[in-house]
This record gives C-alpha cells, structure tokens and sequence, in this order.
C-alpha cells in the first residue's frame, strides 16, 4: 500500500495541485485564495501524516489503515495501534 492511497480525497488533490505548481506554495495560495500561512499550515500537515505513514508501512494492519484514510481514527490512535504491531 502506498502513502497517496491512504489520503483523503481532499488531501489527495491538494497533493495533484502541488505537483502540477512545482512545489511552489505561493502559487498554490493564489489558487485557493487563502495566505501563504493557511497553505503552509496543511502542507506541513499533509506531510506529518504522510511521514508516519511511511514510518510504520512495514507494520501495518490493513483495518488500520482503511480507519485513519476514512478519517474514523485520529493519528495518535494510529501511532497507537501501530507500535503495538511493531513490538
């Protein structure tokens, strides 16, 4: 399973918009009309969930998986469940 997959659709076309600006946040602000902070602020948040993602990718419980990406289970239940799986 791969990191895109576990996305929501909103993330994933946050995703797709950043590729197609070149990683440029500043343009992707202009496009949604929100400041360069809001832009950022889901970036980086995007990016943590994707990190941990990664990080536990050899772990995973597929029903895990399927909860965080349908939203029904929040990252630090996930951290959770998914160190228990690496111990």
């Amino acid at each position: 399973m791969n990191w895109y997959s576990i996305l929501n659709e909103e993330e994933q076309t946050y995703m797709n918009d950043y590729v197609k600006a070149e990683g440029s946040l500043i343009s992707l602000a202009r496009q949604y009309n929100l400041s360069y902070r809001k832009v950022k602020e889901k970036h980086e948040e995007i990016l943590s969930k994707i990190e941990s993602i990664v990080q536990s990718q050899d772990v995973q419980n597929p029903a895990t998986v399927e909860l965080f990406s349908k939203g029904e289970l929040s990252l630090e239940l996930a951290d959770i469940l998914f160190s228990k799986y690496r111990n």
